[in-house]
């Protein structure tokens, strides 16, 4: 269910307009976008309505579905992750983080994505071995890349 949905399943559920749903906080006609999916709202304006009709804050977000998040990726569960393959020399594991960052459209994916294949060339690989041209190429952009930013 998203924002908007569970916005509209609470106002039915009180048996108001989108009017008195909207709570002087924004426009009605803001809000009928929020509720079909035509706009965001911000969490602030989100928190308010949910405040002025006494919605419980909890309960709410329970009802959101997570797969709307589609650009959002943890990033300290990632690192977590990724240590816990290297110290474990996990290929299986491996192969689940990646498949798991297909489904990831956030505008770092490309540095997961060389950090996991960095990964997979030492686990797979001896000591001595070389990086192939193109990761190292790959390695170089992401790394210019990286630079760039900060």
């Amino acid at each position: 269910m998203t924002v908007g949905e569970a916005l509209k399943q609470e106002r039915k559920n009180l048996n108001l307009t989108q009017s008195a749903m909207a709570a002087e906080v924004i426009s009605p006609s803001f809000y009928s976008k929020v509720e079909n999916n035509l706009h965001e709202i911000n969490v602030n304006d989100l928190l308010a309505i949910l405040d002025a009709h006494c919605i419980d804050i909890p309960s709410f977000f329970m009802k959101i579905d997570s797969k709307v998040k589609t650009d959002y990726f943890n990033l300290n569960t990632f690192t977590d992750r990724v240590l816990d393959i290297w110290y474990n020399k996990d290929l299986k594991q491996l192969a689940e983080l990646q498949t798991e960052l297909t489904k990831y459209t956030g505008n770092d994916v490309s540095f997961l994505n060389l950090q996991v294949e960095l990964l997979t060339f030492f686990i797979k690989n001896e000591r001595n071995a070389k990086l192939s041209d193109s990761l190292m190429q790959k390695l170089r952009a992401e790394l210019f890349k990286q630079n760039v930013g900060h």
